[in-house]
């Protein structure tokens, strides 16, 4: 994926994707799901659903997914914040991206997070048992891929009317993730440090791949035209490639 360069503004007249206003739908729907089945019918969606560490007894690899789908039933406030950044951010990076490359790039980072945070959870890394639930990790990395590809853009932040460069926002976002990690060093800490990362990485990454291709055409290219030989003949000497 290579950077896009760009400036201009972004204000709050967001036009919704296809995708994105469908994805709002079913986060919401989701989340009503959720309540109606935990707090009427009593059902442990907590230990079924969400991440929870491995030597809890809870751990299941669908959660790996699931965690992702389904919100905190105790944080109203954070789920609406997800969603509020889902709104604003979803339907810009798709655009910026395409449709097919912005599903890839959200794989990506969702992949990279949950296996290097189940292989630090694995190793002892983490210290508190509380489990992980939530799109805070995606939205962390619609940010920084908003911010990082479009540095020079002016972002208004909500709901304060102070203007700032985004890279600064996409910047001071890994940052504050960065801290959150070494205060807490629980799932979610650590889910939403190395999303931000693999949207770097992904950002990033394209180059280098890039780079490497580059190097092993031309090696391809140097090994192929190491099959020929040049031989000296003709009347008049001339060089010919057999």
């Amino acid at each position: 994926m290579r950077r896009t360069q760009g400036g201009g503004g972004f204000g709050f007249n967001v036009q919704l994707t296809p995708l994105a206003k469908n994805t709002l739908i079913a986060l919401v729907g989701l989340y009503v799901v959720q309540l109606v089945l935990m707090y009427w019918a009593g059902l442990p969606l907590d230990r079924w659903l969400y991440l929870n560490p491995l030597r809890s007894g809870s751990w299941a690899p669908w959660q790996l997914l699931s965690a992702h789908l389904f919100n905190s039933h105790h944080f109203g406030l954070s789920v609406f914040f997800d969603w509020l950044m889902v709104y604003f951010f979803a339907s810009q990076v798709e655009r910026m991206f395409t449709t097919r490359k912005y599903l890839k790039a959200m794989a990506f980072v969702g992949g990279f997070a949950m296996l290097v945070t189940t292989a630090l959870d694995a190793a002892g890394a983490l210290v508190s048992p509380a489990p992980f639930v939530g799109q805070g990790a995606f939205t962390l990395a619609l940010v920084a891929f908003f911010c990082l590809s479009l540095p020079h853009a002016q972002l208004t932040l909500f709901p304060i009317p102070v203007q700032l460069k985004a890279s600064w926002v996409g910047w001071g976002a890994g940052f504050i993730a960065l801290i959150y990690f070494v205060i807490n060093r629980d799932l979610g800490s650590t889910v939403s440090l190395f999303s931000w990362v693999g949207a770097w990485l992904w950002l990033n990454g394209g180059d280098y791949i890039y780079q490497l291709r580059r190097r092993k055409a031309r090696r391809d290219r140097e090994r192929e035209l190491s099959r020929f030989t040049v031989h000296q003949g003709g009347k008049d000497g001339d060089e010919y490639i057999h």
